[in-house]
Order: C-alpha cells, then sequence, then structure tokens
C-alpha cells in the first residue's frame, strides 16, 4: 500500500476526467463521468479502455467519498496507479502517425494497366493512388483490378494496354478512401476506418498530406493492413 500512488491515481484520474469534459462534454457542466465514458464508448481512443476506466471511477469515488478524518480507507498499489497513468498519457498525448509517413509509389490515369500491376506486384502493393496531370483523381485496389479482369479475359487473355483509367472504372460505390493530416493521431486512423465501417463502406486507404487536403503533396499512405501496426502503436 502506497500513500503517493493513491495521490498519483487521483491525480492521474483528475485529468482523465479533464480530458473527457473538453472531448465529450455536452458543455452544460452536468456531465459525470459514466455518462462521458458512455459517449466516447464508440471511440477508438477507448477501445480496450472502456471497462477499465469504468472499474477506476468506482475506484476513485471510494477513495474520494469514503474517509475517515481525511485519511484512505484503502490505498492503490503501483500496477493499478501506473495502468491509470498509461492510459490517460494515451488519451491525452496519443501517438501521432508520422511513422506511416514516407515516399509513396503512385501512377497516372494514362499508363497502362499492366504497367500499375507489375509496379503492384514487384512492390506488393494492394492499393496505388491515381494521377491525372498532377492531380489526384482516386486510388486503385488489387479488388478494382479482379474485377476489371473477370469482366475483360477473354480467352484466358486480357489487354493490358487499357489505360488505369477505364479501369477505375470497375471502383465498387462502397471502395472509398480519404485523406488525412500528417498530425494527426493514430486514434484519428482507428476511427476512420471503424467510421467507414459502420456506414457499410470499405475504406481502402487514408492518403497522408501536411493538412489533409487532397491537393497537397502526398506524404504516406494507410491501409487496412496497417491497422495490427496502429493498435501496436496504442498499445492494443
Amino acid at each position: 500500500m502506497d500513500k503517493d500512488s493513491t495521490s498519483r491515481f487521483l491525480n492521474a484520474f483528475a485529468s482523465l476526467e479533464r480530458h473527457l469534459r473538453k472531448t465529450y462534454g455536452s458543455g452544460k457542466g452536468h456531465d459525470d463521468i459514466p455518462m462521458l465514458l458512455a459517449r466516447a464508448q464508440g471511440s477508438g481512443a477507448m477501445r480496450g479502455y472502456a471497462e477499465d476506466l469504468r472499474a477506476f471511477t468506482q475506484l476513485r469515488n471510494v477513495l474520494v467519498h469514503e474517509r475517515i478524518e481525511n485519511r484512505f480507507l484503502l490505498t492503490t498499489d503501483e500496477a493499478v496507479t501506473r495502468h491509470l497513468e498509461h492510459i490517460v498519457q494515451h488519451l491525452t498525448r496519443p501517438p501521432e502517425i508520422g511513422f506511416f509517413q514516407g515516399e509513396v509509389t503512385t501512377t497516372t490515369a494514362e499508363a497502362h494497366i499492366g504497367e500499375a500491376l507489375t509496379v503492384m506486384s514487384s512492390l506488393d502493393l494492394s492499393q496505388l493512388p491515381v494521377y491525372r496531370n498532377g492531380v489526384f483523381i482516386s486510388v486503385l485496389t488489387s479488388d478494382t483490378i479482379a474485377r476489371w479482369l473477370g469482366a475483360n479475359v477473354k480467352d484466358e487473355l486480357a489487354d493490358l494496354t487499357v489505360p488505369v483509367s477505364e479501369v477505375l472504372k470497375y471502383q465498387e460505390s462502397v471502395e472509398k478512401h480519404a485523406f488525412i493530416a500528417r498530425n494527426a493521431s493514430v486514434f484519428e486512423v482507428l476511427d476512420a476506418f471503424e467510421r467507414y465501417t459502420r456506414q457499410g463502406e470499405r475504406l481502402s486507404a487514408l492518403l497522408i498530406t501536411q493538412r489533409g487536403r487532397e491537393t497537397e503533396k502526398l506524404l504516406g499512405i494507410i491501409t487496412v493492413y496497417d491497422l495490427p501496426r496502429a493498435l501496436q502503436a496504442v498499445g492494443q
């Protein structure tokens, strides 16, 4: 038992409460912690933390309200306090997406699909951003290519000189892409993929630019295959 550990626990919980009120509060000052946690439940930031935070809320209430002569009836051990501090650090200072940034291979709308296939195969890519005259137009995916091949193979042959722009016509309406700013957090990445899934759509790629605008230089790309790295970055 450690009184200092208990004080740190309460300080960490106070930081958590401020963060929840700022991020999920109604602004009316009537939100209690269970209500705030309920609102935060669907966010990527709360993935894996909700149950622990509900338990910590109960512990905090005992520590604050159940005292004798201003003395704690119980104290928290170091492991419990460190776990709460770890959660609060991730919520208030989440890791950014810098580790997803780097040179991105792209293609043009006019390029032959055979050229794009060669690039994707050699670099083991499932998505390839497409530009026309330096302007972003879409993302070519392996699923779109598969649908194009299924509709255009004749006698086990396909015309690989067809431009990428023609193949993009076989993109499904549920297949989406989005842009995200380079200083976004990993939680925003998780939220984006979950949001599109809830809408019945499939987010093929998150494209990273300076401010999350498609007119800016491409700085990185995040696909569904990168989600394990994103989860690892937030300790989940």
